[in-house]
């Protein structure tokens, strides 16, 4: 990738592998899952992305069971990496009836005019 190119890949992923996920959660870690979770990993090193929510960042709270999973993932270019101010959940500020938990990130980017 070109330096002056930046890229963020985020969203509702669905994949479960322990790269970001609780080491706990060894149920989640199922062949399947696990297979699924690779194309996402080659996509990361072959445009050299970084993860920018912190490992074991709950961003889904099951509403059914109540239990935390992390589905959903931030990741940016190491040629802004550096500019990450602040990457985290807010789960005081989830809606009603869902269950994933907002993400907020902030980066600080100057513009060339």
């Amino acid at each position: 990738m070109d330096p002056m190119e930046h890229m963020v890949l985020l969203g509702d992923f669905n994949l479960h592998y322990p790269l970001w996920d609780e080491e706990c959660n060894v149920h989640l870690f199922m062949r399947r899952n696990m297979e699924k979770s690779q194309a996402l990993i080659d996509v990361l090193a072959e445009f050299d992305l970084q993860m920018e929510l912190p490992k074991d960042t709950p961003t889904l709270q099951a509403l059914s069971t109540g239990n935390f999973m992390r589905p959903d993932k931030i990741f940016v270019s190491s040629s802004i990496a550096g500019s990450l101010i602040q990457c985290g959940t807010l789960p005081g500020k989830r809606p009603e009836r869902s269950d994933h938990i907002p993400i907020v990130m902030e980066l600080d980017l100057e513009v060339d005019e």
